[in-house]
């Protein structure tokens, strides 16, 4: 069992090494290839801070590997929102969220060296159940964003980690409750096994999709619908295109706020899937809500600029465009105009 448990613990650090060398070759200009090297780096510190006696470490070695290991769930947490999120940004909410797990971990840590007398099962359980809520937002995140994704080989991937997640969630909880009866040694060795199939199966992934089906290409959303003239289109395709543009220049459907990928699938009779390939693959979007946005900003930065409307309120233009309310406007545009709608106005029309 030892010699199972030190090959697969060093088979997993050198794949996770190489797989951190590639990323910071390749992607680490971009905040999911960032993400992905802390991530296997305190991965890598967790092979050296859990190793067995046997491999006889210093004490300090391990020490620094315990800090370096600390933060290793939420930065798995964090590199899957970054990878099925193409506007994921670290905001304060998430690093806000990160810091608690890991300065409960670390108290966990604390009074485990220092001998508090703290009961450690309720620290662990409090652990185990902060992880779980993070999880469980994250599962919630992947489905609910998983109707606007265009990149079909990610929106397949959604349900493959959802199933993986519950399946890991499982084993860690059936790991916990048999701890006392197999000991603590053999479930080391049973998180490191899992550790090992987790990051062979990742750097599998990882050799064989393209950037383009992930965020590390840090490819911006067109500011504008596009028409595209390519010869090396298909009739058929320009064709559909020619609907679409149809649809959305002409009939102005995006102003409908309940436009779902559906409906304007329907509208213009092709299959959703069909939709989503022209869409991300002829015009560059990855997400559909982006797609819809781009004619609601367009729109409404037309109404903001236009002195005619200056007596128009911003929910009306909002509501015109396409939008639910205030807030979410407020917050789309912000986000893409780096100025909110109000200060947009004042500018434009003081021009």
């Amino acid at each position: 069992m030892l010699a199972i448990d030190i090959i697969m613990r060093f088979s997993a650090f050198g794949l996770l090494g190489s797989l951190a060398f590639i990323t910071l070759r390749d992607h680490f200009n971009h905040r999911t290839g960032k993400l992905l090297v802390a991530l296997c780096l305190s991965l890598m510190a967790m092979m050296i801070s859990s190793a067995p006696e046997a491999l006889d470490l210093p004490e300090s070695v391990k020490r620094v590997a315990r800090f370096i290991d600390l933060p290793n769930t939420v930065l798995a947490w964090l590199f899957v929102l970054s990878v099925m999120n193409d506007d994921f940004r670290l905001s304060t909410r998430y690093i806000t969220l990160a810091l608690i797990y890991c300065a409960i971990v670390w108290f966990l840590t604390l009074n485990v060296q220092m001998q508090w007398g703290i009961d450690e099962r309720l620290l662990v359980l409090t652990v185990n159940l902060y992880a779980l809520g993070l999880f469980l937002y994250l599962l919630m995140n992947v489905l609910k964003n998983r109707r606007d994704d265009l990149v079909e080989p990610r929106r397949r991937l959604r349900w493959f980690f959802v199933v993986a997640v519950i399946g890991l969630v499982g084993l860690a909880i059936l790991s916990e409750i048999l701890s006392g009866l197999i000991g603590d040694g053999i479930r080391k060795s049973f998180k490191i096994f899992i550790t090992f199939i987790l990051v062979l199966s990742g750097h599998y992934w990882f050799l064989q999709i393209s950037d383009h089906h992930i965020a590390f290409a840090g490819k911006k959303n067109p500011s504008k619908p596009l028409t595209p003239h390519s010869s090396e289109l298909t009739d058929k395709t320009r064709a559909k295109l020619a609907v679409l543009d149809k649809a959305m220049e002409i009939d102005k459907l995006w102003r409908d706020a309940d436009l779902s990928l559906n409906k304007l699938a329907r509208h213009i009779g092709v299959s959703p899937k069909r939709l989503r390939a022209l869409i991300n693959q002829n015009l560059g979007y990855r997400n559909f809500k982006a797609y819809l946005q781009s004619y609601r900003l367009k729109a409404a930065k037309e109404a903001l600029s236009d002195a005619t409307q200056r007596d128009v309120t911003i929910l009306e233009i909002a509501l015109d465009v396409g939008f639910n309310s205030t807030s979410t406007f407020n917050r789309v545009f912000k986000q893409a105009e780096n100025i909110s709608p109000k200060s947009y106005r004042s500018k434009s029309l003081a021009d």
